[in-house]
C-alpha cells in the first residue's frame, strides 16, 4: 500500500504554497496540510522533476504523507512502475503498480471518532458528526456566559453541521435526491477523515447504490438512533440529549 502522487505542471519546490495547492485542486484533499498547525514541508514529500514528468515536461511531485499508511517506495516519476491520470492543466495523480492505495494511506492526522465500516473492498472510518442524528459530535468550545459553560460549535465546523442536517432530512423524511447530490454528500463525510476528492474515491471505489446508506448512517450515528426510538438511553449520551421524535426507517 502507499498514499498516491501529484504532479503538479511547470512547477517547483520554491512555488509550494498553499494558494498553490488550492489553485491546482489540491484544496480539499490536503486541506488538513492548509490549517496553518503544520508546516507544509513538514506533511508533504517533495520532488523537483526536470524534463521527465509525466506529460514529458518539468514540475513539482508531491505526496501527502499519512499518519498510518506510507509514501511510495520510490518519489519521483517512474513510467513503468506507475499508473497516472490527469486531472486538470496543473495537475495528475500517479499510483505506484503493486502499491495499491487504501484508506490508510489517506487518513488525515486527527481524524474523528466514527464507525468502522466496509466500502468497496476497504474498511473506512466514517466520522460521527451528528450524534444520535441531533446532537453535534464535533468538536467544541466550552464558554462560560451568565455563570453557565456552555458549549459551542467551532466555526469551521458549522459548513459540516449544516451538511449533515441534510443527510439526517434524507434519511428520516421520504423524500427522493439526485444521485449527484448523493455522491456529494458522501465525498463531504469521507474528506473529513480522509484526503480525498473524485480521482482517490474513483480509484478506491467506496460508493455505490447501497454503500452510500452506510456513511450516512454512520455519519448520524443510526446505532444509537435505533437505541433511542427502542427507548434505550445508553450511559455515553450526554446530559440533555433527548430522544428523537420517531421517525422511519433509514433509506
Amino acid at each position: 500500500m502507499a498514499c498516491p502522487l501529484y504532479f503538479l505542471p511547470g512547477f517547483t519546490a520554491d512555488h509550494l504554497s498553499a494558494d498553490l495547492l488550492r489553485d491546482v485542486g489540491l484544496g480539499d484533499r490536503l486541506a488538513d496540510c492548509l490549517d496553518g498547525r503544520a508546516e507544509l514541508r513538514d506533511r508533504l514529500a517533495l520532488r523537483n522533476v526536470v524534463g521527465k514528468g509525466p506529460d514529458g515536461m518539468n514540475g513539482l511531485l508531491l505526496g501527502a504523507i499519512p499518519p498510518a499508511g506510507r509514501l511510495p517506495s520510490r518519489i519521483g516519476h517512474h513510467p513503468e512502475s506507475q499508473i497516472w491520470q490527469q486531472g486538470n492543466d496543473q495537475l495528475w495523480m500517479g499510483v505506484t503498480t503493486g502499491e495499491p492505495v487504501t484508506p490508510a494511506d489517506l487518513l488525515r492526522p486527527g481524524a474523528l471518532p466514527g464507525h468502522d465500516v466496509t466500502l468497496g473492498q476497504h474498511v473506512w472510518r466514517v466520522p460521527v458528526i451528528r450524534r444520535g442524528g441531533l446532537r453535534p459530535a464535533l468538536p467544541q468550545t466550552l464558554v462560560r456566559r451568565n455563570g453557565r459553560v456552555e458549549m459551542r460549535l467551532r466555526r469551521e465546523w458549522e459548513p459540516v453541521w449544516e451538511m449533515s442536517g441534510r443527510v439526517w432530512e434524507l434519511l428520516t423524511v421520504a423524500q427522493g435526491a439526485e444521485w449527484e447530490e448523493v455522491y456529494d454528500l458522501c465525498r463531504q463525510i469521507l474528506q473529513i477523515n480522509y484526503r480525498v476528492d473524485d480521482a482517490e474515491l474513483e480509484l478506491l471505489a467506496p460508493l455505490d447504490t447501497d454503500s452510500f446508506r452506510l456513511v450516512f448512517q454512520s455519519a448520524v450515528d443510526w446505532p444509537l438512533v435505533e437505541q433511542l426510538l427502542a427507548g434505550s438511553l445508553p450511559e455515553e449520551v450526554p446530559p440533555g440529549a433527548n430522544p428523537p421524535e420517531a421517525a422511519p426507517a433509514a433509506a
